[in-house]
């Protein structure tokens, strides 16, 4: 799949459209936009390397071990997008469990597959 072609939108029963945010498509056609972080990518200063951290209801971050180890900002934000994209088009919220493999899956597509063991120096 070419994720960076692909855009997925939602309409909920109330008429929003929600969607992750693309500059190369603005949705502002829609309507009044509001924008919000689907999650934080954060440098692990311990590890040296980029981590994604879904939002959450309760404020916490997420445990998936496949959403750290990226060498660079630029691919975990690539990997956000698809990943968050591909739980969309099944009904997953990024926090569950069941959508680890669907993060698997994009890094394997988009040539950045998880790092098994992250050592601290």
């Amino acid at each position: 799949m070419t994720h960076e072609k692909m855009m997925v939108i939602d309409i909920t029963l109330d008429g929003t459209a929600q969607a992750m945010h693309r500059d190369e498509f603005p949705l502002g056609f829609l309507g009044r936009q509001k924008i919000e972080r689907a999650s934080e990518i954060i440098f692990n200063e311990d590890t040296q390397l980029w981590d994604i951290h879904p939002a959450v209801d309760c404020g916490g971050f997420s445990h998936h071990v496949a959403a750290r180890g990226f060498d660079c900002y630029d691919t975990a934000r690539k990997v956000e997008v698809a990943w968050f994209e591909e739980c969309r088009l099944v009904g997953l919220d990024p926090n569950d469990d069941r959508s680890t493999g669907l993060l698997t899956k994009v890094r394997e597509e988009l040539g950045c597959p998880a790092i098994a063991r992250i050592s601290v120096k």
